[in-house]
């Protein structure tokens, strides 16, 4: 019998008292209102988790029913969907929330997050007599670190992997999970039954892993916290200090490094930010070595491992490659201290300075003095030729030394000219003597600016004789007053193939128009033999120099330009270009297209005038910027000009120019490791670039005047002279 009837049982016996016998209709209509009866009185109720509980991992949802009613089964509803059914009493449910976790939307205020992550649980219970029964609807809130109840446990977070492009990944197992998703960066989406994977990986970087759970009902849980991990570039190599050596063609630095992978690449640039690169190379070695022309340069590595990360540069490294500075105190002794050098020449490895002061330990104070200095500081020969002459004003290059250009011992009026070796042992000398007729009232006095040897035995030098009147007796000091009558320009040439020297002399005539005012350089080249001396003009358009309200400007006077035979000096030509009035030439120089171009002693301006080799044409140029101007040639068809400078006399400058005396980049001044740099001569050399000589001194006193001999790159890279012999 159905236990639902015991209810009725009054009811029925009543009925059967009364002699009546129940239809079937009225046993449907007892049993319908049976059920009724029983729906109330059964409803279940949720035990637990209360209203509004917060879960935070796997919970137990224990249901309460009616215990005198016998049940087939309770069923659980989350959200509306049936989850699982329990036929047996007590009937409860161990539910896993993760699964019903949410990810947060981005476009939700915190109040809506709040409420996505609430869940609705309902149970409905079916009896014995297949009753359906329903309880209330429960709400309960989903913590958000549901989310993370799956974990990685490989790679640990923020793990930085370095040389290698395969990532390991693992994670903790779910109750419950049939699979699981993971994701990399946001990106695609990938499915796997198992807890592990591997990523290969083609990039650096950072990563960032998430994963989640699907329960076999087909619900997912939601992303895990962003894990991060990174794959780096490797390390970056050490880069060892760099070594520069010199070989036959120049420069060679050689670099190595440690630390690399599969390849490394070497960078060289000439300025610290390596916006100037100069090369790069690559190779699988650890070392390298590339020919540099002079300069400072910068280097840096780094490496490329087997799967294409590239690491960081290496720490910059600077290296000098044949730059030198040497302070040279040839002045130390005697009545004047401070050094006063006059010109230099340049050999491979070292320059041979001529000067007028010397450290001579007679105390005499040397004015004759010739020292030949390495690039590398050390004084190789030194020697004073006070006993030959005084007073020097110019040097060259020979086949067997060097040709001296002097005042002569025997009379102030007089000059010479002699011949060196290698080792400072006088060769040859010759003196030009002047003329003195008392009867005819006649002196001459001769002044030598330049010689150079054209062969073995002919050697060209220009000279110019000064034509007096005496117009007195002879005074105390043993001279004769004087009037000028003129000037002799020459270019004379020494042959020394006899026993007896012989000296012929070509006259530079004045020309038509104008005159020549004073005869200065001598230039022998590949291309011919030249002088160059101040001209100045009939018309000469330029300001007076001696006005208060001084500004120079170009004017018709400048220079004039003699071109001679190599063989005999005979003058094949003559030029003249205008420049600056009232100057003396201080630099003859030619450029690499065959111009010639000199410049101008003048405090003003830095003058030049550039002679055009294949007309009889010029162009001038003004830089009121500078004063004291001297030139050398620019390889790449220019020149460069060097002097003082006009806002601070304690400063030198030197500014780059095109053949057309057009400026190239900007002015620049010597840094403040020169107190007081004064740049007597400038030269260029094929191995080590511009090679200054001049003057600095230490104290504003001029008997702490030393000599300086330094390089410079075409870009005004050097070095601060440090080193003091």
């Amino acid at each position: 019998m159905d236990y639902k009837y015991l209810r009725l049982i009054p009811l029925v016996s009543a009925i059967s008292l009364g002699g009546c016998e129940l239809t079937d209709e009225e046993k449907d209509k007892l049993e319908q209102t049976g059920n009724n009866i029983e729906k109330v009185a059964l409803k279940p109720t949720i035990a637990s988790p209360g209203e509004e509980a917060t879960l935070f991992d796997t919970t137990d949802i224990r249901i309460n029913i009616d215990a005198t009613v016998p049940h087939k089964s309770v069923t659980l509803l989350i959200d509306g969907q049936e989850i699982a059914t329990d036929s047996e009493a007590p009937f409860e449910f161990n539910w896993d929330p993760y699964f019903w976790s949410k990810d947060k939307k981005a476009n939700l205020s915190d109040e809506e997050q709040e409420q996505a992550r609430v869940a609705t649980i309902l149970v409905t219970a079916l009896t014995e007599g297949d009753a359906f029964l329903r309880s209330d609807v429960r709400s309960i809130k989903l913590s958000e670190g549901l989310k993370d109840s799956i974990a990685f446990t490989a790679p640990t977070s923020n793990q930085a992997f370095q040389n290698t492009n395969q990532i390991n990944l693992a994670w903790t197992s779910r109750a419950g999970a049939v699979s699981y998703d993971y994701q990399l960066n946001n990106e695609q989406v990938v499915s796997t039954a198992s807890t592990n994977a591997t990523l290969t990986l083609e990039e650096t970087g950072s990563y960032q892993l998430k994963v989640r759970a699907t329960n076999d009902l087909g619900y997912t849980g939601a992303w895990s916290t962003p894990h991060t991990f990174n794959v780096n570039v490797p390390n970056a190599p050490t880069l060892n200090t760099p070594v520069a050596s010199k070989i036959d063609s120049g420069w060679q630095a050689s670099f190595s490094w440690s630390g690399a992978q599969e390849s490394s690449e070497l960078e060289i640039a000439t300025n610290q930010g390596f916006n100037s690169i100069v090369d790069t190379l690559s190779t699988e070695a650890l070392t390298l070595s590339e020919e540099l022309p002079a300069g400072a340069y910068f280097a840096r590595v780094r490496t490329t491992n087997e799967f294409g990360h590239v690491s960081d540069w290496s720490t910059a490294k600077e290296i000098s490659v044949g730059l030198f500075a040497h302070k040279i105190d040839m002045a130390t002794r005697g009545w004047s201290t401070d050094d006063q050098p006059i010109d230099f020449v340049l050999n491979d490895n070292d320059a041979v300075v001529l000067a007028r002061r010397s450290d001579n330990g007679d105390g005499s104070g040397d004015d004759f003095y010739v020292s030949k200095v390495g690039f590398d500081g050390k004084t190789i020969t030194e020697k004073s030729y006070v006993n030959n002459s005084s007073s020097p004003t110019a040097i060259s290059k020979t086949s067997n030394g060097y040709l001296l250009v002097g005042a002569a011992k025997s009379s102030w009026y007089d000059r010479t000219i002699f011949e060196i070796s290698e080792t400072g042992a006088k060769l040859w000398q010759q003196n030009i003597t002047h003329e003195l007729d008392l009867d005819a009232s006649i002196q001459t006095s001769e002044r030598i600016d330049g010689a150079v040897q054209l062969s073995d035995n002919t050697y060209a030098f220009i000279n110019t004789t000064y034509n007096y009147t005496i117009t007195g007796p002879e005074n105390s000091w043993g001279g004769y007053p004087t009037t000028l009558d003129n000037k002799e320009f020459k270019v004379s040439i020494l042959d020394r193939s006899t026993a007896t020297p012989q000296i012929t002399s070509h006259i530079i005539s004045n020309p038509g128009s104008g005159s020549y005012d004073y005869l200065n350089k001598l230039l022998l080249t590949d291309s011919g033999l030249y002088a160059a001396g101040r001209y100045t003009a009939s018309n000469d358009s330029g300001p007076d120099n001696s006005a208060d309200s001084y500004t120079p400007t170009a004017s018709d006077s400048g220079a004039f330009l003699v071109t001679m035979d190599k063989t005999d000096g005979s003058i094949t030509s003559y030029k003249t270009g205008g420049g600056i009035s009232n100057s003396s030439v201080s630099n003859l120089i030619e450029l690499t297209g065959g111009e010639m171009t000199v410049s101008y002693n003048d405090y003003y301006t830095g003058a030049t005038t550039t002679f055009a080799n294949n007309a009889n044409t010029s162009i001038n140029k003004l830089d009121n910027a500078i004063s004291y101007s001297k030139v050398v040639a620019d390889l790449s068809g220019g020149y460069f000009m060097v002097g003082t400078s006009r806002t601070n006399d304690k400063k030198s400058i030197i500014s780059r120019y095109t053949a057309e005396n057009q400026k190239i980049g900007v002015t620049h001044t010597f840094n403040n490791c020169f107190y007081n740099l004064d740049i007597t001569s400038i030269k260029y050399h094929p191995d080590y670039g511009l090679i200054a000589l001049g003057t600095d001194q230490s104290t504003s006193s001029y008997s702490s005047r030393y000599t300086v001999l330094f390089n410079l790159t075409d870009d005004f890279d050097y070095l601060c002279p440090t080193t003091k012999n």
